[in-house]
């Protein structure tokens, strides 16, 4: 969303797009991103720190920016925020804002402050870490709907990653996972721009607990990636993994 020159603290914030019981991922969903600049202005001619973008077919999304600016409303700041309208194919678009974890502006805000009800704010407050100078963060997007994935429980029947280990991780880090039928099954790692960047397994395998461990080469960029575990080509569960 942003030119190389744009005055401000970088900000990187992914997820998913899946449905209510997560289940299911939904992909081509078109996200509608705007925000102020580092002056708290809004651009309302050349539309600066604007962008559409559309989750892939994982149903990965991805966006960097900058934090936004804090303006006047009244005699106290807004938080910063973004605003997000979201469509996906098959369901009503809706527009919410998302706030940022610590900002002492929230628990003035009339919106931001809210912590019941239908414009209950706590789940789009978002947690950053800082890594090497860009704030990063994830928001996973609920749909009350179906996916694309059928209609069962997928990580329970079919299989689950019990645990990713040390997470954050430097070199390595190790997969703890289970199978449950006897499957042709994949532990893949993507980034968050939805691009597979290692097939760790890929293997038939029965039912039972597994082991695998991912060794990144060095030059693989610090940041946030997802590790996906794959049955018989169906994404049934994945964990987020932050290298440093």
């Amino acid at each position: 969303m942003i030119s190389s020159d744009e005055v401000g603290t970088r900000l990187r914030v992914s997820g998913i797009i899946k449905n209510l019981d997560c289940t299911e991922i939904i992909p081509e969903t078109i996200l509608d991103l705007w925000h102020t600049n580092d002056a708290g202005e809004y651009d309302n001619v050349g539309y600066n720190l604007r962008r559409k973008i559309k989750s892939n077919i994982a149903g990965f999304y991805n966006f960097e920016t900058i934090l936004p600016g804090k303006y006047l409303n009244g005699s106290t700041y807004r938080p910063s925020h973004i605003h997000i309208k979201v469509t996906t194919p098959g369901f009503p678009p809706f527009t919410t804002q998302l706030y940022f974890e610590g900002d002492t502006s929230i628990a003035n805000d009339a919106a931001a402050s809210i912590t019941t009800g239908d414009y209950d704010a706590t789940h789009r407050i978002v947690s950053l870490v800082n890594n090497d100078g860009i704030l990063e963060g994830t928001w996973d997007v609920v749909i009350d709907g179906d996916g694309i994935l059928g209609t069962d429980d997928l990580h329970i029947t079919n299989g689950i990653i019990y645990d990713v280990s040390p997470n954050p991780f430097t070199d390595k880090i190790t997969i703890n996972y289970g199978v449950f039928k006897s499957a042709r099954t994949s532990i893949e790692i993507y980034n968050v721009q939805g691009q597979l960047v290692a097939n760790i397994e890929n293997k038939q395998l029965v039912a039972n607990k597994y082991t695998a461990v991912w060794n990144p080469q060095k030059e693989m960029a610090s940041g946030l990636y997802f590790c996906v575990l794959k049955i018989n080509d169906l994404q049934v569960y994945y964990s987020k993994i932050l290298k440093k």
